[in-house]
């Protein structure tokens, strides 16, 4: 809060981001009765906008199709934390996997000394019954796109989300995304692409049995706007306007009571 209110321009990367980083605010201040500030929450955001973080899409886009699977391939692609809610994910898979729902699963994204232990009974249980073509950390950009792109259906289950580069960037690979309806991700993607929690299972059955990757003009016509490319100038409008139009000093932020 202190490095916004001294700060002359700030970005979130999501509407999600700035909404909440208010409302957070908010909080603190219902919280901190000696803390007299005059309305910073709106000061803040009167000095806020909008900007998505911009993606280099070149290896992706350089990555052949090299997709070779019958089943269905489903694509988790994110940190391996309690936030992403892998529990949710992977008892979903194991429910289906129960009931003889054919699938095939790649597991990516960057795990660290100590992980949910989900990951592991799942990489146990379903490579046994031959679900897995992946299971781990890669380290090669080029090897990480190759991945993506042989995968149908880009599912997240997150439980904290201010953007969603992997989702992007699994999408731009053709891969059709199932995302909660919550977070940052009604502002990235239609409706057609976003869950109740309530109905995951059923919806990701739905993916599993009707729809395979999308249209790569579809795809690009979904993530065009966070290419770096495009966002390169906008960055660059802000820099300048920074440095040309600083705000004064003394806002009147805190009273004088």
């Amino acid at each position: 809060m202190t490095t916004a209110l001294a700060s002359d321009s700030v970005a979130f990367n999501s509407r999600y981001n700035l909404e909440s980083f208010l409302q957070g605010i908010d909080d603190l201040l219902k919280k901190s009765y000696d803390l007299k500030l005059d309305d910073p929450g709106n000061a803040i955001r009167a000095r806020s906008r909008v900007i998505p973080p911009g993606i280099d899409f070149s290896a992706i886009d350089a990555a052949g199709d090299s997709r070779s699977e019958d089943a269905p391939v489903i694509l988790w692609n994110h940190r391996w934390e309690h936030d992403k809610n892998p529990d949710l994910f992977f008892t979903t898979l194991f429910d289906l996997e129960r009931r003889g729902v054919d699938f095939r699963l790649v597991v990516l994204g960057e795990s660290f000394r100590a992980y949910p232990a989900v990951f592991d009974e799942a990489r146990e249980r379903l490579r046994l019954r031959e679900r897995i073509l992946h299971f781990g950390y890669v380290k090669s950009r080029r090897e990480y796109a190759s991945w993506l792109k042989r995968c149908d259906i880009a599912v997240s289950t997150a439980g904290h989300e201010f953007f969603g580069i992997s989702v992007i960037e699994a999408v731009r690979a053709g891969c059709r995304p199932l995302l909660p309806r919550r977070l940052s991700y009604p502002e990235l993607f239609p409706e057609e692409f976003l869950y109740d929690d309530e109905d995951f299972a059923c919806r990701l059955m739905q993916e599993l049995s009707g729809h395979r990757r999308l249209p790569p003009v579809l795809a690009e016509e979904l993530t065009g706007r966070f290419s770096w490319d495009t966002l390169a100038p906008v960055y660059e409008a802000w820099d300048q306007g920074c440095i040309t139009a600083r705000l004064p000093t003394g806002c009147g932020l805190f009273s004088h009571a």
